[in-house]
């Protein structure tokens, strides 16, 4: 009896840990935490996609650590409230982000007037968000289709 309360106020505050980090709500999850690019990942994923389109981007591989450091420093903070501010360590962005009720597409309107970016999330844990755009052909960012986000917080 005398180890009763310690072990019930445990058990407590591990059930308490595990709902907060374990959350499988799509929304719960983008705005816990700064997502950064996994610049490798989506590196990788996109060669596997169009390597074509990798060598007409960068045309020697200088250009492309230069272009891999600047995706490095870029940061995304999603607010609750749907708001979503970007940053890439000179300029900063605030546009608004939507989650499908499913939890698999993710919508980015950076500004009015201006198409949104529409993402099928192909998975999505704590820690990493791997993405597709849905349209690749009106995408700003091609041949960077492709997205993997890490939780950098």
């Amino acid at each position: 009896m005398k180890y009763l309360k310690p072990l019930i106020i445990l058990l407590m505050i591990a059930v308490s840990l595990v709902a907060c980090n374990g959350s499988k709500d799509p929304a719960t999850i983008l705005t816990s935490t700064t997502w950064g690019i996994d610049v490798e990942a989506t590196i990788s994923k996109i060669k596997t996609l169009t390597p074509e389109k990798l060598k007409e981007l960068f045309s020697n591989d200088e250009e492309e650590k230069e272009v891999m450091a600047k995706m490095a420093k870029v940061r995304f903070i999603f607010k609750k409230e749907g708001i979503v501010k970007s940053t890439d360590g000179n300029r900063s962005n605030t546009g608004t982000w939507e989650i499908s009720e499913d939890g698999k597409t993710l919508t980015f309107v950076s500004k009015k007037g201006v198409d949104p970016s529409i993402f099928t999330i192909q998975s999505m844990s704590a820690n990493k968000i791997v993405m597709i755009e849905e349209d690749a052909r009106k995408s700003r960012y091609k041949p960077f289709v492709y997205s993997v986000l890490k939780a950098v917080d």
